[in-house]
């Protein structure tokens, strides 16, 4: 907010920025004449002669500027807003009347060092005729002006610099600004107010460079030999910049006629609303360098009268306090209220003013108030920097409040003004209080503040409401903030030895709670009468997080009886009790810690229809029919633990074989074979009942898996796995079970794994339910089912398929995967309009349709390998040598055991399978 404080110069030289932009930016069409107020911000009221339609001779607009022999100089606009050089904005300004006479050089017409250079050079810097300030205005400009040929008559160039802050016309500025130069302007000799009828240009007649060009008062241009005396007609650039106000060069600040022209008191008559004109004649408010030291401070507002203090102002003859109002960007009344003449008031006072009637400060309608030398009609005044009256009131945001106990709160707001806050609490939900700002308030600063309350009465919810005046008396909208209600804690620690005391909190309040411990018990979880949360209601150190409401929270103890260790297998008990087991009975040892069991166990069972459980707790145990056994072996004694939830193999050898879904990892003590198969249960979660455990053998120096076996997890959440040696096994939680259907997929094939993968990533399904036939060639028709399958088998329902291929029926299987791939460019028929779909497909088909998807997909394509390594590379054909370069680059497609590429050999299923895995593995999932 906007404050009288020592920051002001620098924001008021923005204010006036503002100004001179608004200026520089306002349409020149849209001046006019007629309407316009009799005092406007800038020149925005100045007709512009260049605008479209607008001529030299209509419409006309005059700045009075300066002085010659004692009589306001009248200056005729131009150009009311000409860029200086490309850069500052200037109005092009010619004087009406010809203001002497001059002649240039006898030897030359070159403008820098002519005598006619000289005159302008004195006119302008003479004190009789301009003010500091009015020369500061004249705005230097550094232009070289280009030869020129008028009507055959061939104009030479002039320069200027910038010292030439006055000047004459140009041949060129002449035609640009007033028209053929037939028709320029001359001026009759018989007007009193002239000098003579002809008057100078600056440019050389290119081919005698000692003429000079010149207008004669009939209007006709010609060149002269310099040393004849004709008049001079300056034109100078106004720097737009120092323009505080235009004003109607008549009338245009007078006294309101209720006032009786007396602008000296203080009142309503003092400040006077601006009427419209129809004038085209304009003067002008300069900002000053004499003024520039004045400031206000202290500014108030009671009611309709403001009053401020003012300070370092230029007193004496003609110099005043005067205020104008602005409204939505346009002066709508002006007002001098305070002339400073030394005796009744001086550099340094107070002044104040009503308000005129109906005139209300708010964010449209601001007060601005300078320090003004007015100088009467026609003659330029100066001003300081226009000081703003504060009418923005403060605005406070960012409310909070802690409530700390049932008498009291902190409340915190911020302010964007500094000043004084008044504020009243009542009961939450209750009708907003009229809050009284009459007296003396609490000191607000610009930024936080904080209020803390104490004397806030019962635990209910409450809501402040506070405002804040500024030191102009500006006062906020209203800020509610609620006080949340407290509730009271009691904390029972029954017998612990924790420090928790009983509290008062807030809903939602997270509140650290420790039941310590006690003897003899173990913490058995927290409880709490009458709601609200426990991070961890079974740890005795958590947070308990308050309700609306108060209540109890206790902690529970469960005794604790003394801890008796289990007692360990008497393997001479299980042996004899294994001795004379019946067939069919089963016998369980509880372990209780123990992992090792003597070989003798085995060799008590070999052969035999008994089963052996061993229990090794946590829902663990391993089972062992009698009959899986061998007999007359002499078996060792064997480590049985088992390590579950171990990192020992790369998640991404695990997500390589079976995709990413769950997995659990575990170690077996023992390393190598048992010697007879055993049956491993372990817990896998509740949640997973229904599923899949899939066992996987990892091979540590190939860093592989192997498929061993799949058990249903059932509804307690174990699972029974089969195996035959111990290692490091990963047990993958799937949806269905990884064992293979086919009865021709041998384990241990190269091609096993390859098979899994693309069966159980749905990319690849068999010949029949049981069948895969991995050595069968492959169809072009079972390789874009391939593809579509990979690609999710997308719906092309929508798609206008026709029937492209004749060999091809929609109805069968492959029929969408054939038009999804003609579509997508994965795969295309023959010249003559047939597919083959039955057709064995070769290595470098398969390649090039891989290739094809990748690009459909927008994978890498780069990757490239040398196929000139391969003996029978000349057997890639030319159609298909990127492909192949690519597939094998990626490792997708490389050479049998005899070395060769084979590329026009026959493609099987098995090969597609593992090329299809690499390829999921290596482009799809990266």
């Amino acid at each position: 907010m906007r404050r009288f404080t020592h920051t002001f110069p620098q924001r008021i030289s923005a204010f006036l920025l503002c100004l001179a932009l608004l200026v520089a930016l306002l349409p020149t069409t849209a001046f006019a004449l007629d309407g316009d107020n009799t005092i406007m911000l800038g020149t925005s009221g100045i007709k512009d002669p260049t605008a479209e339609g607008n001529t030299y001779y209509t419409p006309n607009s005059y700045i009075y500027f300066g002085v010659n022999e004692s009589e306001p100089i009248k200056w005729r606009v131009l150009d009311a807003d000409k860029a200086n050089n490309g850069t500052t904005s200037g109005m092009f300004l010619l004087s009406e009347y010809l203001l002497g006479d001059t002649q240039f050089d006898d030897s030359s017409n070159v403008w820098q060092g002519s005598d006619a250079q000289k005159w302008c050079t004195d006119f302008a810097s003479n004190s009789s005729n301009f003010s500091t300030a009015e020369q500061s205005a004249m705005q230097g400009i550094a232009k070289e002006d280009s030869s020129e040929t008028l009507y055959s008559v061939p104009w030479g160039a002039s320069s200027l610099t910038e010292q030439d802050k006055m000047f004459f016309l140009s041949a060129r500025e002449l035609t640009d600004y007033v028209g053929d130069y037939d028709g320029a302007p001359g001026l009759s000799a018989t007007d009193t107010e002239q000098i003579a009828g002809y008057w100078w240009l600056r440019s050389p007649y290119a081919y005698l460079t000692s003429y000079a060009g010149l207008v004669i008062d009939i209007g006709d241009v010609y060149f002269r030999n310099v040393p004849y005396d004709w008049a001079a007609r300056p034109a100078f650039n106004l720097n737009l910049n120092s323009v505080l106000f235009t004003s109607a060069a008549e009338g245009g600040k007078s006294t309101a006629a209720a006032s009786g022209g007396n602008q000296g008191g203080v009142g309503a008559d003092a400040i006077f609303e601006i009427n419209d004109t129809d004038t085209n004649e304009w003067k002008l408010t300069l900002l000053d360098d004499n003024h520039k030291n004045f400031s206000i401070s202290d500014a108030k507002k009671e009611n309709n009268t403001v009053s401020f203090s003012y300070n370092n102002a230029q007193t004496g003859t003609n110099e005043y306090i005067s205020v104008v109002i602005e409204d939505k960007g346009e002066i709508t009344h002006y007002g001098r209220i305070l002339k400073l003449d030394d005796t009744t008031n001086g550099a340094n006072g107070r002044a104040s003013l009503a308000l005129p009637e109906g005139v209300t400060l708010d964010e449209n309608t601001k007060l601005y108030v300078f320090n003004e030398q007015y100088n009467g009609d026609k003659m330029t005044d100066y001003a300081s920097l226009l000081w703003e009256f504060d009418t923005t009131a403060p605005t406070l945001s960012n409310g909070s409040a802690t409530r700390t106990g049932e008498t009291t709160a902190t409340v915190k707001f911020i302010s964007d003004e500094a000043g004084e806050y008044f504020y009243e609490v009542v009961e939450s939900g209750t009708t907003a209080p009229t809050i009284n700002t009459a007296g003396t308030g609490t000191s607000c600063a610009s930024g936080e503040n904080t209020i803390s309350l104490t004397s806030l009465s019962g635990a209910g919810a409450k809501d402040i409401y506070i405002v804040a005046k500024d030191a102009v008396g500006n006062v906020s909208s209203s800020l509610k903030i609620t006080i949340p209600a407290i509730y009271t804690l009691t904390v029972n620690l029954n017998g612990g030895s924790g420090s928790t005391a009983d509290g008062e909190y807030t809903e939602g309040t997270a509140v650290p709670i420790d039941a310590g411990s006690r003897s003899n018990y173990r913490f058995a979880g927290w409880t709490s009468s009458n709601g609200g949360s426990f991070a961890s209601a079974s740890s005795a150190s958590t947070t308990f997080t308050m309700p609306a409401a108060d209540t109890t929270i206790t902690a529970n103890w469960q005794y604790d009886s003394p801890y008796i260790p289990p007692s360990k297998p008497n393997w001479t008990s299980v042996a004899r009790k294994l001795a004379n087991a019946q067939p069919g009975d089963t016998v369980t040892v509880k372990m209780n810690g123990e992992t090792e069991v003597p070989g003798e166990v085995w060799e008590t069972i070999a052969g035999r229809d008994v089963t052996v459980i061993l229990d090794m707790g946590g829902n663990v145990s391993w089972t062992v029919e009698g009959n899986d056994v061998p007999t007359a072996t002499h078996f060792a004694d064997m480590d049985f633990g088992v390590d579950r939830n171990t990192t020992g193999i790369d998640v991404d050898v695990i997500n390589a074989i079976t995709g990413e879904v769950s997995s659990v990892q575990i170690t077996l003590a023992h390393d190598g074979e048992f010697g007879f198969a055993l049956t491993l249960t372990a817990p896998l979660g509740r949640e997973n009942a229904g599923r899949w455990a899939n066992l996987y053998h990892y091979n540590e120096d190939a860093e592989s898996l192997s498929y061993e076996t799949s058990g249903e997890i059932q509804e307690d959440g174990t699972a029974s796995l089969k195996m035959t040696h111990a290692s490091q096994y990963a047990i993958v939680i799937d949806e269905k079970s990884h064992q293979l259907p086919f009865t021709d997929v041998t384990s241990g094939t190269w091609y096993e794994g390859a098979v899994r993968y693309a069966y159980l990533h749905d990319i690849m399904e068999g010949m029949s339910a049981t069948t895969f036939q991995p050595n069968g060639t492959l169809s072009r028709a079972m390789a874009v089912q391939i593809f579509y399958n990979l690609e999710g088998q997308p719906d092309i329902s929508d798609e206008n398929l026709g029937y492209p291929y004749e060999d091809v029926n929609a109805e069968e299987w492959y029929g969408d995967a054939v038009y999804w791939a003609r579509l997508t460019g994965v795969a295309t028929g023959y010249g003559d309009g047939t597919f083959h779909p039955s057709a064995s497909i070769t290595r470098q088909e398969f390649a090039q349709m891989l290739y094809n998807y990748a690009k459909h997909k927008g994978y890498d394509l780069t990757a490239a390998g040398d196929l000139s390594t391969f003996p029978d590379s000349g057997s890639v054909a030319d159609w298909a040598e990127a492909a192949m370069s690519w597939a094998n680059g990626n490792q997708l497609i490389n050479g049998h055991d005899d070395g060769t590429i084979d590329a026009a050999g026959i493609g099987t299923r098995a090969q597609a399978a593992s090329i299809l895995m690499r390829f999921d593995q290596n482009l799809v999932k990266n």
